[in-house]
Parts: C-alpha cells; sequence; structure tokens
C-alpha cells in the first residue's frame, strides 16, 4: 500500500491536471472526492459548522457533488438536461453505489433530468453529510472540536470536529491556479468550481476585489459544467 503524507496525498487529490478522482480505498485510502472536498469548503474552519449557505442550496449542491463523483468514476453521463447510465459497476462506496443503483433502476428511453436527481438525492442530505463527516474525520481533515455542535434542516448535527486548515490552504491553492492564474481546467476542475460557484462558497475564499477581477474567469469556468447549473433552477422557480 503507497504511504503518503497529508500534503502529498492531498496535492494529489486537488492536482488540476488530473481529471479523475481516485476510488480506489485500497490503493489510494487518502484520495480526496468531490463530496468531501466540498463538505471541507462548506464548513466553518474554527467551529466545523455549517458556512453561511441556505440549508436547501447546501443540500441540492450536495446531491450534485454526488452526481459529478460518479460522472468523474465514468458511471453516469448526461447532457444539458438528462442524466443517463453508463455502468452499473459498483464503486464500493456505500453512497456512491446507492445513487447508482437507483439511477441504474430508471427508465432507459426515457431518463430522468439532473433536476429530478439533484431532487432525489438531496432529500437523504443530512444522512449523506454525517457519512462524510465521518469519513473526513478517518482522514484526519476534521479535528476535534468537542464544545460544538449545528443544526441542519432542524437536525443536530454533532461534528465536534474542526476544519484542517491545510487541506484548505491546498483548495484555495488549487482555485487560484485555476481562476487567478488561469490554468487548464480538468473536468474535476469544472465541476468543483461550478459547484462552489453555484452555491455561493467562492466568497469565502476570495475577497471582494479578486471575485470581481476572476468574474469572467469564473463564468467561463462554471458554465462548462451542466451539473451544478440544475442546483439553483428549482429553488428559482419556487421563488417566482
Amino acid at each position: 500500500m503507497t504511504n503518503y503524507s497529508n500534503n502529498a496525498y492531498l496535492s494529489t487529490a486537488l492536482d488540476s491536471t488530473d481529471n479523475h478522482f481516485s476510488l480506489d480505498r485500497e490503493n489510494d485510502p487518502w484520495s480526496l472526492s468531490v463530496v468531501e472536498a466540498f463538505v471541507l469548503s462548506a464548513l466553518e474552519p474554527s467551529t466545523g459548522s455549517l458556512r453561511d449557505i441556505d440549508p436547501a442550496v447546501f443540500a441540492k449542491s450536495l446531491a450534485a457533488a454526488v452526481l459529478m463523483d460518479l460522472s468523474l468514476a465514468d458511471r453516469i453521463d448526461n447532457d444539458i438536461n438528462e442524466l443517463f447510465i453508463l455502468d452499473p459497476t459498483p464503486l464500493n462506496d456505500s453512497v456512491l453505489d446507492s445513487v447508482l443503483d437507483k439511477i441504474s433502476k430508471a427508465p432507459v428511453l426515457t431518463p430522468y433530468s439532473i433536476g429530478y436527481w439533484i431532487d432525489t438525492i438531496s432529500s437523504d442530505s443530512t444522512q449523506i453529510l454525517y457519512d462524510y463527516i465521518s469519513r473526513l474525520t478517518n482522514k484526519g481533515l476534521l479535528k476535534d472540536n468537542p464544545s460544538f455542535n449545528f443544526f441542519f434542516w432542524m437536525m443536530p448535527v454533532r461534528t465536534t470536529k474542526k476544519v484542517s486548515t491545510e487541506s484548505l490552504d491546498l483548495i484555495l491553492e488549487n482555485l487560484k491556479s485555476l481562476l487567478i492564474d488561469q490554468e487548464v481546467p480538468s473536468s474535476r476542475d469544472i465541476m468543483f468550481t461550478g459547484l462552489l460557484h453555484s452555491c455561493g462558497l467562492l466568497k469565502f475564499f476570495f475577497n471582494q476585489e479578486e471575485l470581481n477581477n476572476a468574474s469572467g474567469r469564473i463564468h467561463e469556468v462554471a458554465g462548462m459544467d451542466l451539473i451544478s447549473q440544475h442546483i439553483l433552477k428549482p429553488i428559482q422557480k419556487a421563488e417566482i
């Protein structure tokens, strides 16, 4: 089994030249999935509480991140509106395999929309969040903070954790390389940027001046991703 230092495995997981997150937990136990990177980004570093983000948007973003991991693992694909199965083979991942099983049982000739699957998966968002908090704790990326709990969808989420600053620094480094230095994005970069942009998390990594200067680049990269574009659509329709 290959050994990785914290910096090495996070750098590898967030390397913008790598198009796929490794899901081979046995040979690469410290790989970082889109969902894991998203959860780390969505938690307040010092307390482990959820950042100032609408719970409905967070739930849908978490669901979108699950779909992104399945897409990067070549299990699903999508066009502008619809999502369909490519390969139903399980990934030995409880969350991803559960969603993959549901998608594999959906109609083939009349596939469901991306929005449908985001809504369906987001209904299990609290349990998914619990699961990934446990994974990140086992990887050492969430650390003890016994004085704090927080609520999500009126449910107590007892993280008792705070976020590893090293992991957030490497996420920020990757985002800066992509959005400020304008490095060529990989599929994963495009998805993750679209995800953070759609749910409003980029403001926690860049100041307003940086966001203004990189606005064109952010929209360019985020606009390439089709899954994240469906995060806000149901909410926007409900508000009309």
